[in-house]
């Protein structure tokens, strides 16, 4: 495909001018499920100094593969570059320290002669104040639900952040530490086929149905929630916002 012309075009010019130290891809490309369309997702570790001397010349170096139709850079917090070829490629480019590099299991070292880049993907663990804030998420949510049963668009968008973090606190119950990972796989399955079950009423006549099912599920998963977690969210609102969803 025309992306991998790309990647070995570019990681040709810039491993041979020696700006960078390592370089990944990740995204559908990674996995070796692009298509046609995919963008390229490429991280280039590049040292502060070698990023001033990278801005300098970065178009001519873009325009070694193809001509470049739309080029912008983003200078904060990272350096990035999102290009756009004539012949439809698009890239997504971060240049950034090792230690900025993101922990993403999906990803292909293309480029390490240093092995600074680790195959070891580290899963954050998860704490009692993630789950607090997640819980004060959800009660904000709720609130915003019941607060706009005219604005579908707005209601859409919260039955969809209601089930998202719905579905990082069943992972949570399941003891699966990697909250942030929408794999399904790793539930059991009888766990997951209640998933289904309840993401079935996820239609435009179904919304509220939907919320209030969730906001059960999610209140049995708070009957486990020991005395410290409960203590790291406003229990108080997330009761006064539970009784407003069902009030519906």
């Amino acid at each position: 495909m025309k992306q991998h012309d790309a990647i070995n075009r570019l990681l040709e010019i810039l491993t041979e001018t020696e700006i960078i130290e390592a370089c990944m891809v990740t995204g559908d490309i990674a996995i070796a499920k692009e298509t046609e369309f995919s963008p390229i997702i490429l991280y280039c570790v590049v040292p502060k100094v070698m990023q001033v001397v990278l801005r300098k010349d970065i178009l001519p170096l873009f325009e070694t593969y193809y001509p470049v139709l739309y080029c912008e850079e983003e200078r904060k917090p990272l350096l990035k570059y999102h290009v756009i070829y004539e012949n439809g490629v698009e890239l997504f480019m971060t240049c950034c320290l090792k230690e900025e590099l993101p922990n993403d299991e999906n990803r292909m070292i293309l480029y390490d002669p240093k092995q600074l880049i680790t195959n070891e993907v580290i899963i954050p663990k998860i704490t009692n104040k993630d789950i607090g804030k997640l819980m004060d998420q959800l009660s904000c949510d709720l609130f915003h639900f019941y607060c706009n049963q005219n604005n579908y668009p707005e209601l859409l968008k919260l039955s969809i952040n209601i089930h998202n973090i719905y579905l990082k606190l069943l992972k949570y119950q399941c003891n699966i530490f990697d909250i942030n990972n929408n794999d399904l796989e790793e539930l059991p399955k009888e766990v997951l086929k209640k998933y289904f079950d309840i993401m079935k009423l996820l239609k435009y006549d179904k919304l509220i149905i939907l919320v209030q099912v969730i906001t059960n599920e999610i209140d049995q998963i708070t009957k486990s929630f020991s005395v410290d977690l409960i203590s790291l969210y406003h229990l108080d609102f997330y009761q006064h916002c539970k009784k407003l969803i069902f009030s519906l």
